[in-house]
């Protein structure tokens, strides 16, 4: 979700994936683009103004871009992921984001047309299945009912919140739900 409250972006699964920009309310298209990306879109996220979209891929690569949403698309940082799988993305301000999924945790830093991950400090056994920021922390919730409090690439001790798998986790500025 974008930092409006009301605009959102979707990815398609296919060879050249388009990105689709709309409203939630009205459900307009608001903007299109063929993303840089090949064979599918795994995860999506807005950057803090909502200008920056970055976007992970499904093929063996995990292709990771940074798009700008202003821009039509245009690929402000593109770097293999890896070959783990992504499932989330999300922002921690203009120019760092975090993104987990199988075994997976990096902290990413975008800087002058290029971007880098750094893997997290911990050897994971477990699906990390979703990730927000508070406050600087990624908060990341765990095939196993865990939440980690991470810290750029510090990844701090699991906390076991739930007895199952926790899938969803959203954050607004009064409160956060998981």
């Amino acid at each position: 979700m974008h930092p409006d409250d009301e605009t959102v972006a979707t990815g398609e699964i296919g060879a050249k994936p388009s990105i689709y920009i709309w409203n939630s309310t009205t459900l307009e298209v608001k903007n299109q683009f063929k993303a840089a990306i090949l064979k599918g879109i795994a995860a999506l996220a807005f950057s803090p103004s909502g200008n920056k979209l970055v976007a992970a891929a499904i093929e063996d690569d995990h292709w990771v871009a940074v798009l700008s949403v202003t821009g039509m698309g245009q690929v402000l940082c593109k770097v293999k992921g890896g070959r783990d799988v992504m499932i989330a993305l999300a922002f921690n301000n203009e120019d760092e984001f975090a993104s987990v999924g199988a075994k997976h945790y990096k902290y990413w830093k975008i800087s002058g047309g290029s971007c880098a991950g750094t893997k997290g400090d911990q050897e994971l056994k477990m699906v990390l299945n979703c990730c927000e920021f508070i406050d600087g922390s990624c908060i990341v919730g765990t095939s196993e009912g865990s939440l980690f409090n991470c810290k750029g690439s510090a990844m701090g001790q699991p906390r076991k919140i739930h007895e199952k798998s926790i899938d969803g986790l959203f954050v607004s500025k009064e409160w956060y739900f998981i």
